[in-house]
């Protein structure tokens, strides 16, 4: 097997049930039992986040257990080990086989057979809703939503396809934001995956030789997470430092330009 490094995981739950936008976030440890249990807008006292130096994403872990133990896994192996059950038929059947065949596992490849069990829930859950005439009359397919200009400080925090999504703003009296927090999912699987792939790679490389095989091992650990750098990625200058070079038809190069700090490299 690849990866499945001992760590906590983290999902939000609802009365025991299998959920996406509301309850509590539920905190196991790597043997599945419950550690922990709060209400979303309390994050930040149970959250910190740490940058590296080699690293654009940050590194999110539980303030209780420390850095890096207590980094901890998200998305639909660890929201499928958190609940306890599910509110549809079929659903609910197939969480009882994963529970009868695996337990609560870390195992980065069960994430697909995972992911699996909510695509049959939520379409379940999408039928009931079609059926539903509270949702389907006329007169309820839009709603207004009215506004009042002023400070104020909201927190969101749901279930995204890959794991926990948490916005946080503040606003003044204007209405303009002056305070803006985003921990998505991928940064939240960075210290797990990341040890992951540290084990992985101490398993099958020696000498310093990599050939496809390994490769594709490291690499088939690291799509299981299904990781969104683009939207995990931080910047402390606002900008990604990016360099580009244009060549010849023979690969000569003819001219280069970058946003670094030094003025003389973008004259080049």
């Amino acid at each position: 097997s690849l990866g499945g490094i001992d760590s906590y995981q983290m999902a939000l739950v609802n009365d025991g049930y299998h959920e996406v936008y509301d309850g509590q976030l539920r905190i196991l440890d790597s043997e599945g039992s419950i550690v922990n249990e709060f209400d979303p807008s309390d994050y930040s006292d149970h959250i910190a986040e740490r940058v590296q130096p080699y690293s654009y994403l940050k590194f999110p872990y539980l303030k209780k257990e420390g850095f890096p133990e207590g980094g901890y896994r998200v998305n639909a192996l660890p929201r499928i080990n958190a609940c306890e059950k599910f509110r549809t038929e079929r659903a609910q059947i197939l969480l009882e086989e994963f529970r009868e065949d695996y337990g609560k596992p870390l195992k980065p490849l069960l994430y697909n057979y995972a992911r699996l069990i909510e695509i049959v829930h939520l379409s379940e859950e999408c039928m009931k809703l079609l059926e539903d005439e509270r949702i389907t009359k006329e007169d309820k397919i839009r709603t207004d939503v009215n506004l009042d200009k002023g400070s104020g400080e909201g927190i969101g925090v749901v279930e995204a396809p890959r794991g926990g999504l948490f916005h946080h703003y503040k606003a003044d009296e204007d209405g303009v934001l002056t305070d803006v927090n985003l921990i998505v999912a991928t940064v939240q699987n960075n210290i797990p995956c990341e040890r992951d792939v540290n084990q992985v790679a101490k398993r099958f490389i020696s000498n310093g030789e990599v050939d496809d095989e390994i490769l594709n091992q490291i690499e088939m650990l690291i799509r299981s997470y299904d990781p969104c750098l683009s939207c995990a990625s931080h910047a402390i200058e606002g900008k990604h430092p990016l360099k580009l070079e244009i060549v010849d038809s023979e690969g000569n190069l003819k001219t280069s330009m970058d946003n670094f700090e030094n003025e003389e490299t973008n004259r080049k």
